[in-house]
């Protein structure tokens, strides 16, 4: 199974609109004895995601991924909604209207590696080691659009690169109270560092490829542009289902890569499904 379909910078929209929708849509309709400490909630479930089996491959595999997430305030939050790890809101601001707001946050992930084996075409390239992320995002609310930006910097392992997402989602409902939509274009930059060792091929790995590749130097630029698509479905008051599609086309030195024109795709797809229980 892919290791980098876990880590995905933000799981796109999948964890956007879950990870800010309310606890349930149905709070006008509960008792005033229903009140409780809102200072933590919980989110559990489990979902199943379809992508290629390697970042710029062409061939497709499903996973089952855990959907954990554990909140402190709206401030701290510990789990795998929008890849592993924690994420702390250092800043959140109030805009012009009540639906304006602006948001920082912090935070540290995971990145869990590439193996050589995982595809035909990576054989001899070695693998990637698993290594820490820190980041750092920006998001500004206003009506029903949110604009999202995510720094993330490479603090361990010899991926040692970085990259910075961005994005801008429409939200809304049309009319219906217990469902929930939203969906947007992406923009992802990357660094020279993650550029070479995710696309590039050096000598000793030229060398090494069974493929037979030559060397290729991949750098900094734009890495991709896509579109994705969510929506989220509220069962019960505690059940909530949602499924997202995304499509990103890559571009510049990542879709000359060898990994990518020769034997991927620059077209890439991904669909996840999940149902989660949240308290």
């Amino acid at each position: 199974m892919s290791n980098w379909l876990v880590t995905r910078v933000g799981f796109g929209l999948f964890s956007l609109i879950l990870l800010s929708a309310p606890a349930t849509v149905f709070a006008q309709e509960k008792k005033p004895d229903s009140a409780k400490n809102d200072d933590w909630s919980f989110k559990l479930g489990v979902g199943g995601m379809y992508g290629s089996d390697y970042e710029g491959s062409d061939d497709y595999e499903v996973m089952a991924l855990p959907l954990v997430d554990v909140t402190w305030r709206d401030i701290v939050s510990v789990g795998t909604i929008g890849g592993p790890g924690i994420k702390v809101k250092v800043l959140k601001v109030k805009g012009p209207t009540p639906q304006d707001e602006l948001s920082v946050t912090t935070s540290l992930g995971y990145f869990m590696g590439r193996d050589a084996d995982e595809n035909d075409a990576l054989k001899g390239l070695g693998d990637i080691d698993a290594n820490m992320t820190a980041g750092l995002g920006l998001e500004y609310k206003f009506n029903q659009f949110s604009f999202n930006a995510d720094l993330q910097q490479d603090i361990s392992g010899d991926r040692d690169g970085t990259v910075l997402s961005t994005g801008l989602s429409y939200n809304t409902s049309f009319g219906l109270k217990k469902t929930r939509f939203s969906f947007g274009p992406e923009v992802i930059w990357a660094s020279d560092d993650y550029m070479q060792n995710m696309f590039g091929i050096s000598s000793s790995q030229a060398s090494n490829s069974e493929r037979g590749y030559s060397a290729y130097k991949a750098e900094a630029g734009i890495k991709e542009v896509g579109l994705n698509a969510m929506v989220m479905h509220q069962i019960t008051e505690n059940v909530s289902m949602m499924g997202s599609v995304g499509y990103s086309q890559f571009m510049g030195d990542a879709a000359d890569s060898p990994l990518v024109k020769d034997e991927g795709d620059e077209n890439q797809f991904e669909t996840m499904l999940g149902i989660v229980y949240s308290w």
